[in-house]
């Protein structure tokens, strides 16, 4: 709120303060700013603002997002307002400028982000842990923008696998994760889940207190799941709605079951299909940050 107050001070009276930083963001936020063309983020200049104003960035679309050069090092703009005065914050929020463009950026950029994930405390090799510690023993830890396939035989645990893993991600890590699984419905998946963290029979699940307990213990986890009420849920589908829930509950894992189920609405060859839906899922992944797990099930005839 200070930032707010000190803006309008120096006279730029169409600012809005929130009541968080930049890591929380609520999906509520995102809607009441959806009709603005505009949005300049003055963030921080210290590690959790500059990382807070990329993610951000990110999820209010890169096109619309414009930012502040000029703050010095560690202050903000309540610093500048009382070290410096009015005209000078004013100058220096007036001359925002575009995020830079997707796609290109300058080496000294990319260092200056790797410094600031060291700074808060990340790592270039440390992320997502696997659940199951043996897998920790031949596989390096999932990383944002990794894609990772998850194959075998069938009725092997596949799925039990990723969504153990999805669990984990929200509830242990607090990592914002959708579930897109179009041959199961909510209801099942959610039954999953609540045998996996209440460590319950299904049948167990018959008993109201049980369910109540459940809902206590996940109600402030950030899990979703996909879910069409009609229509085939497509690879394009798929994309657009891991777009929308990006942007709107920050995404950073996701867990798709399965590879077959959307390769079959391809054109091309089977594992042509398989190809594409796969290169425009890593891409995804790539593009913003976040990682996939993708289950593919061996089709019977080629089992």
């Amino acid at each position: 709120w200070g930032d707010c107050m000190a803006a309008w001070q120096a006279g730029i009276h169409n600012v809005v303060g929130t009541t968080a930083g930049a890591s929380s963001w609520p999906s509520t936020w995102m809607e009441q700013l959806d009709r603005y063309t505009q949005i300049v983020l003055p963030y921080d200049e210290d590690e959790a603002g500059r990382g807070g104003r990329d993610k951000l960035c990110q999820r209010l679309g890169e096109e619309r997002v414009y930012w502040v050069r000029g703050i010095p090092e560690h202050s903000d703009c309540n610093d500048v307002l009382r070290t410096e005065g009015a005209p000078a914050l004013f100058d220096i929020l007036a001359r925002h400028r575009p995020m830079p463009i997707e796609g290109v950026l300058g080496v000294d950029m990319v260092i200056g982000q790797l410094q600031d994930k060291l700074l808060m405390g990340e790592s270039f090799t440390e992320w997502l842990p696997w659940k199951v510690h043996n897998l920790n023993k031949i596989s390096r830890n999932i990383l944002p923008g990794d894609l990772v396939i998850i194959a075998g035989a069938a009725a092997v645990g596949k799925t039990s696998l990723a969504i153990d893993q999805a669990v984990y991600s929200c509830v242990e890590r607090h990592i914002p994760t959708l579930v897109n699984c179009p041959e199961m419905t909510p209801e099942e998946l959610v039954i999953m889940v609540l045998q996996n963290v209440l460590r319950v029979r299904k049948d167990e699940l018959q008993d109201l207190d049980v369910l109540a307990e459940g809902y206590d213990r996940l109600r402030d986890v950030p899990l979703y799941f996909e879910h069409h009420n009609s229509g085939v849920v497509n690879l394009e589908r798929s994309l657009g709605t891991l777009d929308q829930a990006f942007r709107r509950y920050g995404i950073e894992l996701a867990l798709v079951d399965n590879l077959n189920y959307l390769a079959r609405f391809e054109r091309g060859e089977h594992i042509e299909a398989q190809a594409r839906v796969t290169v425009h899922l890593k891409n995804w992944a790539t593009r913003h940050k976040a990682a996939i797990l993708l289950i593919h099930h061996s089709r019977k005839d080629h089992q």
